[in-house]
């Protein structure tokens, strides 16, 4: 038997990598999978991401060490994922990830790991991923109307990229 079938609703994580694991889930977990389908107002996995959506997590997990990514449907139609780390393996605080939306909620994926969920922000993460596009191709002398030192430039550029950062709520550039 695989984990998922395991569950109070045994089709619910087929679309899971956890799902699909031999044998019995530690009994705690298997508790916190039940609670979470029924607390949350899960209605089922997801199999695949959206593209813009793949490509945050893919800048996530290779930035930011975020792991385990899960992906869920609630009841209420909205998307939301789930990824579960070891502590001290994120390279970002636990006070950036709330501010990117992520909550913590009990462990889902294995008891030395902290679980956190949030709601998929699709034009917060269109944004960026615009931005992070954008950037490589500004040319410094589009935000220049005379010559200015490189060193200037760049800091101007810094600048801009903070104040767009602060609009869409960070207080850190998490590009």
């Amino acid at each position: 038997m695989k984990h998922c079938d395991h569950t109070i609703k045994p089709g619910f994580y087929d679309n899971i990598y956890w799902g699909n694991f031999s044998g019995a889930p530690h009994d705690q977990i298997l508790i916190n999978r039940d609670d979470f389908i029924a607390s949350y107002g899960m209605e089922g996995s997801r199999p695949r991401r959206m593209r813009w959506e793949s490509d945050d997590l893919n800048y996530a997990r290779n930035n930011y060490r975020i792991d385990h990514i899960e992906l869920y449907e609630g009841r209420d139609g909205e998307k939301y994922q789930v990824c579960s780390q070891h502590p001290g393996s994120l390279r970002i605080s636990e006070d950036e990830m709330q501010r990117e939306g992520w909550s913590k909620i009990r462990p889902i994926y294995a008891m030395d790991q902290i679980s956190w969920m949030r709601k998929v922000d699709e034009e917060k993460i269109k944004g960026r991923k615009y931005i992070r596009a954008t950037l490589p191709i500004l040319h410094s002398s589009d935000l220049e109307d005379d010559y200015v030192p490189r060193h200037v430039r760049t800091r101007r550029k810094i600048s801009k990229i903070r104040e767009i950062w602060e609009l869409l709520g960070y207080n850190y550039i998490p590009m």
